[in-house]
């Protein structure tokens, strides 16, 4: 079910939510484990269109989970700045709700593997090119289809906007 916003002058509107989640150098994904209990661990990723990429082990607990359970959240922080004075924090964010899938399209995983090194080390797209060839049957591939994705900000603008306490 899609979040609503309490403050809505602190939304963020979806293109500005899907820029920061295709900028941010990682997040935490939020999975449910067999017990029904949560489980979260940190993670870097791709996003192309509304699908977000990882890239993992092909056994362990992160798949079990998603075998029990596709539904998952990730939350990515862009900035956190305490602002002591107010007792407050400036800082932008971004939930995003959706469906777990581990990909089998060869095509599929290499471009999500391509697109990783392009984002975390464009200075070595050839030499990643190799590892992706010596990898690509080692290597699991998850897609996240993004069902919903809210994003939030809190600085002095938006608190003025808001009329709440600076």
């Amino acid at each position: 079910m899609p979040e609503t916003i309490r403050r809505s002058a602190q939304a963020l509107d979806e293109d500005e939510a899907l820029d920061l989640l295709r900028r941010a150098s990682y997040g935490v994904l939020a999975l449910i484990q067999a017990d029904g209990s949560p489980y979260s661990v940190p993670l870097n990723f791709v996003l192309q269109g509304k699908n977000l990429y990882f890239h993992c082990a092909r056994q362990g607990h992160k798949l079990d989970c998603l075998l029990h359970d596709s539904r998952v959240c990730v939350s990515v922080v862009e900035k956190s700045t305490v602002v002591p004075h107010i007792f407050s924090t400036d800082y932008r964010s971004v939930t995003a709700r959706g469906r777990a899938c581990i990909v089998t399209d060869e095509a599929e995983k290499r471009r999500a593997l391509e697109q990783l090194i392009a984002k975390f080390c464009p200075q070595y797209i050839a030499e990643g090119a190799g590892e992706i060839e010596a990898g690509l049957a080692k290597t699991c591939i998850v897609k996240i289809t993004l069902t919903d994705v809210t994003g939030k900000q809190a600085s002095q603008k938006t608190r003025e906007a808001a009329a709440l306490p600076l």
